[in-house]
């Protein structure tokens, strides 16, 4: 029972470390209840503590996907569990000799949940750490996992003082790796942190504020495209060098609606300046979630959302068991085919449609050839919950890793502008409330031209803590520890 509380509170202490409570400083102690409870366990033992620490954890911060759909959150949520699950599970293998390889564990099995399946890259360990900036600018190194390796590895040395279970040198020598990367981060954010001068781009973002029950009501699509001309004139009176609209926020099907494309362009055509609006876009006989720039009545060019939604935009394995359709209800989009920079005599930008932010290999690609990003997105579906805030979390480290300063455009917010140093430097809200909220913002988006290490490189970082996993597992498994050997645990 001891064990089972333990767990708990770990998974307490890792929710409230992310929004919307945002105390980042609990999941540098966020792991050594479990870590007390998996202590002299099996391996059984290990793996079943250590699920039932992520079932909480992933449900206590992802519960907002109720709002779409019960069954698709449930599934989800067991499923996410099983990599705390493997995490107890090789801590159990690694604690024979080799403790200090758990942050390196860690980091593998956030790798592969980011990309097996689809991948699921939410609430990364690292992103908790989203508003202590001088310590993750080392992401344009290491991507968001070297943010996460370090949080691990300071719950590893706070457990080894806190239960002097690793005496004498070796503690010493935990400590002393601790010490010298944290300060060794903090060092260099210092550097990266220092403002430059850099040319700017006139940017103004529309929020338009549409509830989720009412984007998609054919008797209202009147009301919603007066609501975004309404907005779109009067921030036209800015001279913006373009203004951008959220997801979907054209309420229809582009081409095939003609007299809503036939407004659209007119809008075009008064703004006098370019304008990219989110919109399904309907090709062949399949629809796509697209973005789309226009300029003077005219389509310049148009990208097809790639990564899309499971149970979202589209349901897994559809076409091997054709009757999920009956049984869940949601979108049939299809995937677009590459990536797409938009062109703009004052830049070239890149557009991220809803959580495409959230993958660092695929943004890795967007950024090549962008001088910004931008990020269009509709998370009116989960609510006054912390899913907007989560989701800023990941473009806060996606302009860190590329180093491009990331423009987010939602329908009901969070909407803001990030610099390429991770800064949230505007946003748009009214008092002090960031949601739900309608309204129009211009805004200086700072161009940095410079390609990062990551940029350049991708996740060698992840890569490296993935190859030394295994060779550290192989390693406990071949070896036993001799007679006089604690357990580090």
């Amino acid at each position: 029972m001891k064990s089972l509380a333990l767990s708990f509170l770990s998974a307490l202490l890792l929710v409230f470390s992310f929004p919307p409570a945002d105390v980042w400083i609990l999941a540098w102690g966020g792991f050594v209840p479990l870590f007390i409870a998996l202590e002299n366990k099996s391996f059984k033992e290990s793996f079943c503590l250590s699920w039932f620490s992520g079932f909480l954890f992933f449900f206590g911060l992802l519960h907002w996907i109720h709002f779409v759909t019960w069954a698709g959150m449930v599934v989800l949520v067991l499923y996410l569990s099983l990599y705390f699950a493997l995490f107890g599970a090789g801590i159990c293998l690694l604690k024979k000799r080799w403790f200090l390889g758990v942050p390196f564990l860690w980091v593998f099995l956030e790798g592969l949940r980011s990309s097996l399946f689809t991948g699921f890259g939410w609430g990364l360990l690292g992103y908790s750490q989203w508003r202590f900036l001088p310590l993750i600018q080392i992401a344009d190194l290491t991507g968001a996992y070297g943010v996460s390796f370090l949080v691990v590895l300071g719950n590893v040395v706070f457990y080894q003082l806190l239960r002097r279970r690793t005496q004498g040198k070796r503690l010493f020598i935990s400590l002393l790796v601790f010490i010298f990367l944290f300060s060794s981060a903090l060092g260099y954010g210092k550097t990266r942190l220092a403002p430059l001068p850099l040319p700017t781009f006139s940017a103004s973002v529309v929020q338009g504020n549409i509830p989720q029950d009412l984007k998609w009501d054919v008797s209202v699509q009147d009301l919603i495209m007066k609501k975004y001309e309404r907005l779109t004139r009067a921030v036209a009176g800015n001279h913006p060098d373009a203004i951008f609209w959220p997801e979907t926020s054209v309420p229809g099907f582009l081409p095939d609606e003609e007299p809503l494309l036939e407004r659209l362009l007119a809008i075009s055509r008064d703004s006098k300046t370019y304008l990219l609006v989110g919109s399904p876009w309907v090709e062949e006989g399949l629809v796509y979630n697209s973005a789309l720039l226009l300029k003077e009545g005219k389509i310049l060019q148009r990208y097809d959302k790639l990564h899309l939604v499971p149970f979202g935009e589209f349901i897994p394995f559809e076409k091997t068991f054709p009757k999920l359709r009956e049984w869940i209800f949601t979108g049939d989009f299809h995937a677009g085919k590459g990536a797409m920079v938009f062109r703009h005599p004052k830049g070239t930008f890149s557009v991220l449609i809803c959580f495409e932010d959230v993958f660092p290999s695929l943004v890795r690609r967007f950024a090549e050839g962008s001088d910004f990003m931008v990020n269009i997105t509709n998370d009116a579906w989960f609510g006054k919950s912390g899913a907007p805030f989560q989701h800023a979390q990941a473009s806060v480290f996606r302009a860190i890793e590329n180093r491009r300063s990331v423009l987010r455009v939602g329908n009901t917010g969070y909407t803001c502008l990030i610099d390429p140093a991770g800064r949230i430097l505007r946003r748009l809200e009214i008092g002090s409330e960031p949601l739900f909220v309608t309204g129009f913002r211009t805004w200086d988006v700072p161009l940095f031209k410079e390609k990062s290490f990551y940029s350049r490189h991708g996740d060698l970082f992840g890569w490296l803590c993935t190859v030394t996993t295994f060779l550290g597992i192989a390693l406990s498994l071949k070896t036993k520890p001799p007679r006089d050997a604690v357990d580090e645990q």
